[in-house]
């Protein structure tokens, strides 16, 4: 007895929902585990350049902290930009432009941005990812401490390009699985009727 071609249509038609519903919840799931697990890695990166300074005058130490910077973007590709800011001494005002580098030019973050201030008051790393899925970029902004004293920020852009081109890579493929697996069980369906 042949299955019908009736039959076999809403048969693919609900493996094919099926589907599209279970990629889109493991899309959307993935998608902010991937995303969380990439934030706290870059997040580690630009707290890791506050973290071997071990006095102030460390952070002032301007072709120390240049060959730092750009040992640091020639391991990361994706850092499009980095800066580190001093607090003034006296602690009033706003921070200090020590040094840059990457793609940017240096009068725009000549003075700090506001990620960095807000770092700087809530003595704690802050992220900001709006738009990343538009611009491909996030920016990181860390406080320095050194011996429990608020000396500094580090603020950094990172390019999302290459890991948004993998996920969206990443997802194709799986689209793919599932579509195969659907058709692979709407054949075995088939065979069953009709072999019955």
């Amino acid at each position: 007895m042949r299955l019908s071609v009736k039959v076999s249509l809403v048969l693919v038609l609900i493996v094919g929902l099926a589907a599209a519903s279970v990629d889109y919840f493991d899309r959307q799931y993935s998608k902010r585990f991937i995303q969380g697990n990439y934030l706290q890695e870059i997040m580690a990166v630009v707290r890791q350049v506050g973290a071997e300074m071990t006095a102030s005058a460390d952070l002032r130490n301007r072709t120390a902290r240049e060959l730092e910077i750009n040992k640091l973007r020639a391991n990361r590709p994706d850092l499009l930009d980095v800066a580190l800011y001093a607090l003034p001494e006296d602690r009033s005002g706003q921070p200090i432009l020590v040094v840059n580098a990457g793609i940017t030019d240096s009068p725009r973050l000549e003075q700090a941005p506001v990620l960095v201030t807000q770092a700087l008051l809530n003595n704690q790393s802050i992220s900001e990812v709006g738009g990343w899925e538009a611009t491909h970029r996030v920016k990181v902004a860390s406080p320095i401490t050194i011996d429990g004293r608020l000396v500094g920020a580090t603020y950094a852009e990172f390019s999302t390009s290459l890991f948004d081109e993998l996920q969206r890579s990443q997802r194709r493929l799986e689209v793919t699985r599932i579509l195969i697996k659907g058709l692979v069980i709407v054949l075995a369906i088939n065979l069953f009727l009709y072999f019955r």
